[in-house]
């Protein structure tokens, strides 16, 4: 296999533009933010009613369909 094309495994950090590569990542989320920022993103994709249930994103499209979306910290 060419040295090009060869892949090592790694792990990807998503920080936000506002933070810098030298900064260690110690922001906190808590689940209203992810539940709002998934809102906001899904709605650039899909035309549908969005509401919330707790930690949970419900959407409901014109043909019916209903999905749930939850949020749970892992400790």
């Amino acid at each position: 296999m060419k040295e090009s094309l060869k892949r090592s495994k790694r792990e990807d950090v998503c920080l936000p533009k506002t933070e810098t590569a030298n900064v260690q990542f110690k922001y906190m989320v808590d689940t209203d933010s992810i539940i709002l920022d998934l809102k906001a993103m899904i709605k650039e994709y899909y035309f549908a009613t969005f509401s919330e249930e707790g930690n949970s994103l419900i959407l409901k499209f014109s043909n019916g369909q209903k999905f749930r979306l939850s949020i749970d910290e892992i400790k």
